[in-house]
């Protein structure tokens, strides 16, 4: 049994909590259960939760317990995460409707709070045990496992009609715990049924809410004699603790709710009817002409983490840039929503004083959206009016501009993305997010290393991030619609842009660059 009363952290435990995703939702626990098990394994969520800075502040609290961090000499425990996460709660103006006040959907109950903590820790230590156990040595020791009793309960579930419904079989003589049973419930560790019985689709406990379940290790000699097992029979260990392609039905969902899941999950599934399914692997390593790219490429040259400051001054990015129509191609609508699109990056965060920059509209050559071109005579920065989105455009072309004249450091003039320390901690976000990885593989069966270059990456990071924080509905609808692949049928297209999920680190990082505009 894991209690997290070691003296050193348990890696299995703190990944499960500290790497997952806060997805804010408006979910309830019974539909997020139809989200496919790897998804929700990696998404950090609370039922009826759309604020992610509480889940976050909720998930760094979870994650100081694994780690057996202490703050002024102590630990986090049960009774300090209800009260702080109370605190932050009131800090984020949340009131309870007085008629749910007190119950399990008061989001500052002790009650809720103390599930919160008890699940998620439960989950955590069941994960490590998991891990641990799919270990050869130990795989090879203790094959098996049983179901067992480790807390009374007043009201106590049929497990071993549950075992049954599922496909379990019965082994010996029962336990004490369950003497209705046929026999003992118990399963080699890799079998599906562990999965089947829980209702969070784990194959670790808890198994089902409240539960008072657990197992015990099933020795190689006793496996045999009971049958479990045949003698000297090698049991394979997974890597991952699902197997195939999770599938999960939509039916009974509202159509808001439905859109919520398509638009949180979006990338990672696909959507055909009423089922929802996880996209295989396979799916993104596949290249264009069916090749499968190669395996393992080299990962991006990692970047310390660094104390990043957020850029100084407090200006409007208005002053910097001057928008001009540039030939009869150029439409003042298409002049009106650049300077609407300079408008919105203003909204989300200030800018350092930087050089002025002109702002041409007009057509580009080789059809791209946009370009940059710097020197020490001409600044431009051009936009197609026949881009694809015009807003996305000068976002992601903004980006470039920031990246190129506003976040340097000491040395010689160059793109911040190439290693500048004003933008180390939002590009080791990018080389980490799985859209990133993708391209790189992708970009090393292919040649296409236009898609990898760091100053694209961050720019059309950048991009996304203002899109987000603005809420500007129409840069967002572009960005789902690349996801979906509606502009072009190249793989790499796709994966130009991030899911909810995978962009949420590299949100936190730009968010934590870039200081809130002033009101005006």
């Amino acid at each position: 049994m894991i209690d997290f009363t070691t003296s050193q952290p348990l890696s299995e435990a703190v990944e499960n909590i500290s790497t997952r995703t806060p997805v804010g939702s408006k979910l309830t626990s019974a539909q997020w259960a139809m989200v496919p098990p790897e998804i929700r394994m990696r998404s950090f969520f609370s039922a009826r939760v759309e604020e992610e800075r509480y889940l976050v502040s909720m998930q760094d609290k979870l994650t100081q317990r694994v780690l057996l961090a202490r703050e002024n000499g102590t630990l986090m425990d049960r009774s300090r995460f209800i009260a702080e996460m109370q605190d932050d709660l009131k800090q984020f103006g949340y009131e309870p409707d007085p008629r749910k006040r007190g119950s399990i959907q008061d989001l500052s109950s002790a009650g809720r709070l103390g599930l919160i903590w008890d699940m998620n820790l439960a989950q955590a230590e069941g994960y490590a045990a998991w891990k641990m156990g799919m270990d050869p040595d130990m795989l090879d020791a203790a094959p098996a496992q049983e179901l067992i009793r480790v807390a009374a309960r007043v009201d106590k579930r049929p497990w071993p009609a549950i075992w049954r419904e599922n496909g379990g079989q019965f082994y010996g003589d029962p336990l004490p715990d369950f003497p209705d049973a046929p026999g003992r419930m118990i399963a080699i560790k890799t079998d599906p049924i562990w999965a089947a019985i829980s209702e969070f689709e784990t194959p670790w406990p808890p198994f089902r809410w409240g539960s008072g379940i657990g197992l015990r290790n099933v020795r190689r000699k006793e496996a045999e004699q009971l049958g479990v097992i045949p003698k000297n029979a090698k049991v394979k260990p997974l890597d991952k603790p699902f197997n195939g392609i999770a599938k999960a039905s939509l039916k009974g969902i509202p159509e808001a709710n439905r859109k919520a899941i398509i638009e949180d999950l979006l990338g990672e599934v696909e959507i055909e009817g009423d089922t929802i399914r996880l996209l295989p692997p396979d799916l993104y390593e596949q290249k264009p002409g069916g090749k499968k790219a190669k395996a393992n490429p080299a990962p991006p040259q990692e970047v310390n983490e660094v104390e990043q400051p957020a850029p100084d001054g407090n200006y409007p990015l208005s002053d910097f840039l001057q928008v001009n129509l540039m030939g009869r191609v150029a439409k003042a609508k298409i002049a009106a929503e650049v300077t609407r699109s300079i408008k919105l990056v203003e909204t989300v965060h200030s800018v350092p004083s930087m050089p002025e920059t002109t702002v041409q509209i007009q057509r580009i050559s080789g059809g791209t959206a946009g370009q940059l071109l710097i020197n020490e005579k001409r600044r431009l920065m051009q936009i197609n009016p026949e881009a694809f989105n015009v807003t996305y455009a000068t976002f992601h072309e903004i980006g470039h501009l920031l990246d190129r004249l506003a976040l340097q450091g000491p040395g010689p003039r160059r793109y911040a993305s190439w290693g500048q320390p004003s933008l180390r901690n939002v590009m080791r976000e990018i080389f980490r997010s799985a859209a990133y990885q993708n391209l790189m593989q992708r970009y090393q069966a292919d040649g296409q290393d236009y898609w990898v270059r760091r100053q694209e990456a961050f720019a059309r990071a950048y991009a996304q991030f203002i899109a987000i924080e603005s809420d500007d509905q129409s840069a967002l609808g572009y960005i789902r619609d690349v996801r979906l692949r509606q502009y072009e049928s190249n793989e790499i297209w796709k994966d130009s842009q991030w899911t909810q999920m995978d962009f949420s680190p590299i949100r936190k990082a730009l968010k934590k660059l870039f200081k809130p505009s002033m009101p005006t």
